[in-house]
């Protein structure tokens, strides 16, 4: 299985960032980035890679931390396809969650018919199942098997892409939480001398 190559495609996207004119102080508290692969089929090999994809969503911290039903969402989008060129998609995009209150549930996010039109018509969705335990007093979650379905995926001849392994999600910290730990580290290098 591909492991994302974070370091290179993360260096691209902030570029690319930079490019469309979305700067820093832009990206409020509380927003979440998430990479991932796009496959083909379940074997996840080299051969049946699609694309990379990297996204940011403004006003989530993490996908699970989505309020029960959902919402709205801004969202940066950038596809890595196997072929040559990048693909990029700024806008809104709603997002669900549902809670079985019995330690499982999905989430998911649609796209709409505007995001990567240039694959076609009838939009682009992701859905994966979580589900969560009580593990000695931490609450831990576990993400279950992950699709891709619409425009991209039929522009690639099949009904469903499967998101790889590992899917990496971050926090974004806001930049007024960067600026508090930068003066943090100069105070504490100064007290050292």
């Amino acid at each position: 299985m591909k492991i994302f190559n974070t370091t290179n495609k993360l260096s691209l996207t902030v570029a690319m960032l930079g490019i469309v004119g979305l700067g820093l102080d832009s990206v409020a508290a509380g927003d979440v980035a998430v990479e991932f692969s796009l496959y083909s089929d379940t074997s996840w090999s080299e051969a049946t890679l699609v694309a990379d994809v990297s996204m940011t969503i403004e006003g989530l911290d993490l996908m699970g931390n989505m309020p029960v039903g959902g919402g709205t969402y801004q969202a940066e989008i950038f596809l890595f396809p196997v072929w040559p060129g990048v693909d990029y998609y700024s806008g809104e995009i709603s997002g669900w969650l549902s809670d079985s209150g019995e330690g499982w549930g999905g989430l998911g996010f649609d796209f709409g018919v505007d995001a990567l039109s240039q694959y076609g018509g009838g939009g682009n969705s992701i859905s994966m199942e979580w589900a969560w335990w009580d593990n000695g007093g931490n609450t831990e979650f576990s993400y279950g098997l992950a699709t891709w379905q619409g425009g991209f995926a039929d522009y690639c001849g099949v009904d469903t892409l499967y998101l790889g392994w590992p899917i990496i999600e971050s926090t974004i910290p806001a930049p007024g939480a960067i600026v508090l730990l930068s003066l943090a580290g100069i105070s504490a290098r100064r007290r050292r001398r």
